[in-house]
C-alpha cells in the first residue's frame, strides 16, 4: 500500500523532489507551499506579479488565481534517486487558518511524473479584503511513495493531453470548444430569465446581502404603491363629487345672474321710459347708476351659499 512520507523523508525531498522548499514548512507528514509570484485577477484578466515585501489584496467575492512559490518534480529520474524503483503522488488541502479566514481553496491531487509549479483559484467568501503576503502558507501537500503494483504505467507527462507539464507562473485552462455552437446544441437552464433579486440571493457574499436588501425594497415599494393606489382611489372619487357639485353649482349661478340681468334690464328699460319724460340728461345718469347698484345687490342677495356646496 502506499506510504505517507513523515517529516523526515519530507526533509531529503527538499532542493530535488520540492523545489524552493523550507524546512520551516514541515509537519509531521505534510509540507505547506507557499503563495508564488503570479496571480491572475479572473474578474478582470489582469495578471500581475508579486515580488518579496509585497501583498496580495482579494476583494469580498473575488476569485484568483496564484501560482505556488515551490515548484514540484515528480518525475521518475528524479525520484528514483531518493526512492529507487518507486514514484510518488500528492495531495493537496487548504491550510486550517486559510478556512478560518473563509478562503475557498479547493483540494486537488499532483500526479507521479508531474513537473512544475502548482495553480490555484481561489476565492475570498468573507466580508472584507483578505491579505495574503508573498511565501504565505496556502497548501500543505501530503506526499505518498507508491508501492510497485501501484505505479502507472503511463505517468503524467508521458501523454500529449498533459499540457501542464513543466508549467511556470500563471498556466491558463487548456481546455477548447468549437468557435461556434448551433443553439440547439446548447443544454442550459432558464437562469437568465430568474428574478435578479433570486439571483443576487443565490450568489454568495456579497451579492446575497445585495439581493436581500433589494428585496425589502421591494416589498415597501409594493406596499407604497397600494397606498398611492387607495389615495388614487379616493381622489377620484372626490373628483367626481365636486365635479357635480360644481355643476349644480354653476346651473344655479348662472341661472340666478341671467334672471337678475333680466329683471334689471327689463325694470331699468321701464324706469328709463318712464322717468325720460319728467328728467333731464343729468338725471338721467343718476337713474342709471342707481340701477346698475341696484342689479349688484340683487345678483349678490341671489347668489348660492358656498357653504351648502
Amino acid at each position: 500500500m502506499a506510504e505517507i512520507l513523515s517529516d523526515l523523508q519530507l526533509k531529503t525531498c527538499i532542493g530535488s523532489i520540492i523545489v524552493n522548499g523550507s524546512e520551516d514548512c514541515i509537519g509531521p507528514n505534510s509540507i505547506a507551499l507557499r503563495l508564488g509570484n503570479r496571480v491572475l485577477f479572473e474578474s478582470t484578466q489582469e495578471e500581475m506579479e508579486i515580488t518579496k515585501g509585497k501583498f496580495l489584496s482579494i476583494k469580498p467575492g473575488e476569485t484568483v488565481m496564484i501560482a505556488s512559490y515551490e515548484k514540484l518534480n515528480f518525475s521518475e529520474s528524479e525520484v528514483s534517486k531518493l526512492f529507487p524503483n518507486s514514484m510518488l503522488m500528492g495531495i493537496l488541502f487548504p491550510t486550517t487558518t486559510m478556512i478560518r479566514e473563509a478562503l475557498s481553496l479547493p483540494s486537488t491531487k499532483v500526479d507521479p511524473g508531474y513537473i512544475g509549479v502548482l495553480n490555484w483559484s481561489i476565492r475570498n467568501n468573507s466580508s472584507k479584503p483578505i491579505i495574503l503576503g508573498y511565501c504565505q502558507n496556502l497548501f500543505n501537500l501530503r506526499i505518498e511513495k507508491l508501492a510497485d503494483f501501484e505505479r502507472p504505467t503511463n505517468h503524467y507527462g508521458s501523454r500529449e493531453i498533459d499540457v501542464y507539464q513543466n508549467s511556470e507562473g500563471i498556466k491558463r485552462s487548456s481546455r477548447t470548444l468549437p468557435v461556434d455552437i448551433p443553439n440547439d446544441m446548447i443544454i442550459e437552464s432558464n437562469i437568465d430569465k430568474l428574478d435578479p433579486v433570486i439571483k443576487l440571493k443565490g450568489a454568495g457574499y456579497p451579492f446575497n446581502f445585495i439581493g436581500s436588501e433589494l428585496d425589502a425594497i421591494k416589498t415597501e415599494t409594493n406596499t407604497l404603491s397600494e397606498k398611492v393606489d387607495r389615495v388614487g382611489e379616493k381622489i377620484d372619487k372626490q373628483e367626481e363629487h365636486l365635479t357635480e357639485k360644481f355643476k349644480d353649482w354653476s346651473k344655479i349661478y348662472l341661472f340666478n345672474i341671467i334672471s337678475a340681468l333680466v329683471a334689471c334690464i327689463a325694470a331699468g328699460y321701464g324706469a328709463i321710459i318712464v322717468l325720460s319724460k319728467k328728467f333731464d340728461e343729468k338725471g338721467m345718469s343718476i337713474i342709471a347708476f342707481v340701477i346698475a347698484a341696484l342689479a349688484i345687490l340683487i345678483f349678490l342677495f341671489i347668489r348660492p351659499n358656498k357653504k351648502k356646496i
